[in-house]
């Protein structure tokens, strides 16, 4: 059964040679700095593809069910109200909503060729456990790339009370 809405995403030979997936994970900020060894590993949890500019990845409204690393190229989310986060080579797109298994509150667009490595979720959980230097990477990256402005329960801080202090 299919989703509604949902699209095969379109051929990687038409669009032109990918290079291995090693060597494509090797370029993603998040994880340059993870010895070879574990870049090796990580390649039976990817998939690789390539689309053209325009394409819609994501609409606002759906599961979000894969973790994509741009690694090379440009992605943009597009919030409700228009607002808009760019994401270049290393990025990782749609971490939070993985995490919390939720529906993607923004649509996510390729604004250039881009090369995308995916993961399920299943295969998402597994190279966490299998490589736990991946997942702090990735928590890594995530947390210097800050809040881009969305509305993100994972990182909403809510307001310390005041309490009354001693009368001066």
């Amino acid at each position: 059964m299919r989703w509604p809405g949902w699209r095969t995403p379109p051929s990687v030979a038409a669009l032109g040679r990918i290079p291995p997936p090693e060597e494509v994970l090797g370029r993603v900020s998040a994880l340059s700095q993870l010895p070879p060894a574990s870049l090796r590993a990580l390649v039976p949890f990817v998939d690789q593809v390539r689309l053209a500019a325009g394409t819609v990845i994501l609409r606002r409204g759906e599961q979000l069910r894969h973790l994509y690393l741009v690694a090379a190229g440009s992605a943009a989310t597009i919030g409700p109200s228009g607002e808009v986060a760019f994401f270049e080579q290393g990025g990782p797109v749609g971490l939070d909503e993985l995490f919390t298994d939720a529906f993607s509150p923004y649509t996510i667009v390729a604004m250039t060729e881009v090369d995308l490595l995916t993961m399920r979720l299943p295969q998402f959980g597994a190279a966490c456990e299998t490589i736990p230097s991946f997942a702090y990477r990735l928590l890594r990256a995530r947390c210097r790339q800050g809040n881009s402005g969305f509305a993100d329960p994972l990182l909403e801080v809510a307001p310390r009370p005041s309490v009354p202090g001693p009368s001066v």
